[in-house]
């Protein structure tokens, strides 16, 4: 095939700041929460467990899709635990959706119609109207 393809790079050093061990930081991570071959991963493995399928015909494919959800997700929250450990980070707490969550997320990533891919702010709530919409 004669097809033209391009290929871009972008250049990216996230090693260069130093940083206070003993004053740990959510930032400290960027190069993990930033990966782009774990993000690429994450992206893929969710094309095996569409949201948009109905299981209900299905019920070992159901099971199956439940499984890989729960050990890709157990998977990556350990490697996420294991990387805050490494840089003397607190451990994870757990989620209560009557405390506010702190720190916000901010990925200054834009979809490709250039509408900003949505964003937390620091000390968000959970709220019932957020939850209904999960639903």
């Amino acid at each position: 095939s004669n097809e033209s393809v391009e290929f871009y790079s972008i250049e990216l050093n996230i090693t260069s700041h130093q940083f206070d061990q003993k004053n740990f930081e959510e930032g400290h991570l960027d190069y993990f929460t930033h990966d782009i071959a774990l993000n690429n991963y994450y992206y893929h493995s969710r094309d095996l467990l569409p949201f948009w399928l109905s299981m209900n015909d299905s019920p070992k494919f159901k099971n199956i899709n439940l499984e890989l959800y729960y050990f890709l997700h157990q998977q990556l929250l350990a490697r996420y635990k294991l990387e805050r450990l490494s840089l003397n980070g607190p451990d994870i707490e757990d989620l209560d959706i009557n405390r506010r969550i702190h720190p916000g997320y901010v990925s200054n990533l834009v979809y490709q119609n250039d509408v900003p891919v949505p964003s937390r702010d620091d000390n968000s709530s959970i709220t019932i109207d957020n939850i209904k919409e999960i639903k």
